[in-house]
């Protein structure tokens, strides 16, 4: 069974997966952070948005990598994507259906070292309105993904 060691950051977990059963005891943490399990680590699941500089950071364990809901394909990492777009386009045209002032709050979403994420869901929100023409600007709200907003 594979074991996994865990990273949390905000909305972020990079999980570092073992193939096989170490031989040796556990290590203390201390030995943990200087990377002595790489050796027993097959690959990476990363869920999360990553900027490049992260990205590369991971690829220097010159380990297989899969990045869960970013895409990061450019880069060489294998990627699991949501289908945002359909899902924003059934929920307008879902609430079309029904209203007509139909409006979005939504949020910047940047990595955890603060570079924005390009992100579609409004834009083909926006535009699935327009096609019906019930899209009204005043009605679309962006802020970022804090408390404050």
């Amino acid at each position: 069974r594979p074991r996994t060691d865990q990273r949390h950051q905000q909305h972020q977990t990079a999980a570092l997966v073992e193939s096989r059963r170490p031989t040796q005891k556990k290590q203390p943490q201390k030995a943990v952070r200087q990377h002595t399990w790489l050796p027993v680590v097959s690959g990476i699941v990363a869920i999360g948005k990553y900027s490049q500089k992260q990205i590369d950071q991971l690829q220097r364990f010159n380990k297989p990598i899969v990045v869960i809901d970013y895409d990061e394909l450019s880069n060489g990492c294998d990627s699991v994507l949501p289908d945002f777009d359909g899902g924003i386009k059934q929920a307008a045209d879902f609430l079309a259906a029904r209203y007509a002032k139909i409006g979005m709050i939504a949020g910047q979403e940047k990595t955890t070292d603060q570079k924005p994420v390009s992100d579609s869901r409004r834009d083909t929100f926006a535009k699935t309105l327009k096609a019906k023409n019930l899209y009204q600007s005043e009605w679309f709200m962006m802020g970022d993904y804090s408390e404050k907003s």
